[in-house]
C-alpha cells in the first residue's frame, strides 16, 4: 500500500512523498501528526478568517445599531444617492437630541448630479439645519466614507467638490465642538 502526502514550501508547486508498505509502520506516527498538526492549522485558520475577514465586516454591519449622542449634544445623520452616477439625485438629514427624539429633518430632490455630490449637499444642508437650531455640540454621522474622510482632512478627492466641502467646514466651525464619524447604512 503506498501513501501520498505533503507540500514543498520553498516551491509553489505540490510534491508528493510515497511511503511503501513496509515503511507504514515507522511513519504513522509521523502522519498522526502532520493530520493533527494541518487541522490544528486549519482551525486557526478559519477562526483568523471569521475575525479578520469579509465576514467579519457584514458582522459589524449586521449589529451595526443608531445610538443617540451624548447628553447636551445633537446627531446630525446625513445622506445622499443618485440613480446611476450622475443621475437623479435626492439629499435627507435627520437631527435628534440626546434622548433620541426627533429634533428637525430635511427630504429634497437635488437634480441630475453625482452620488458624492449628493451627499456633500446633504451634509451641508444638514449643518445649515443645526445652525438654525443653534446646536453648540454637534456629532455628524454619515454612511459616504469620501465624505466622513474628506472632512476630516479637509480635501476631496474630486476637485470639483471642493467648493461644497469648503462650505461644509466654514459650517463646521460654527459649533463649539463637532466630531465626524462614518456609520454603516444599516446605522444611519
Amino acid at each position: 500500500m503506498r501513501k501520498l502526502f505533503g507540500k514543498d514550501k520553498a516551491k509553489s508547486e505540490t510534491t508528493f512523498k510515497v511511503s511503501n508498505a513496509a515503511d507504514e509502520d515507522s511513519n504513522d506516527e509521523s502522519l498522526d501528526e502532520m493530520k493533527a498538526n494541518f487541522v490544528r492549522k486549519l482551525k486557526r485558520g478559519i477562526d483568523k478568517y471569521k475575525s479578520e475577514g469579509p465576514l467579519a465586516s457584514l458582522r459589524s454591519r449586521a449589529t451595526c445599531r443608531w445610538q443617540p449622542p451624548s447628553e447636551g449634544w445633537l446627531k446630525l445623520n446625513f445622506d445622499g444617492v443618485a440613480r446611476g452616477n450622475p443621475g437623479q439625485a435626492g439629499i435627507g438629514c435627520v437631527v435628534h437630541n440626546w434622548e433620541g427624539k426627533e429634533v428637525a429633518s430635511l427630504a429634497s430632490l437635488a437634480g441630475i448630479n453625482t452620488n458624492n455630490w449628493a451627499e456633500l449637499l446633504a451634509l451641508v444642508e444638514g449643518l445649515l439645519l443645526c445652525r438654525k437650531l443653534e446646536a453648540k455640540c454637534l456629532d455628524i454621522e454619515g454612511d459616504s466614507a469620501i465624505v466622513v474622510n474628506a472632512l476630516r482632512k479637509g480635501s476631496m478627492p474630486n476637485w470639483k467638490l471642493n467648493t461644497l466641502l469648503s462650505k461644509a467646514m466654514d459650517l463646521c466651525k460654527g459649533f463649539d465642538r463637532f466630531i465626524v464619524n462614518h456609520i454603516y447604512r444599516e446605522g444611519n
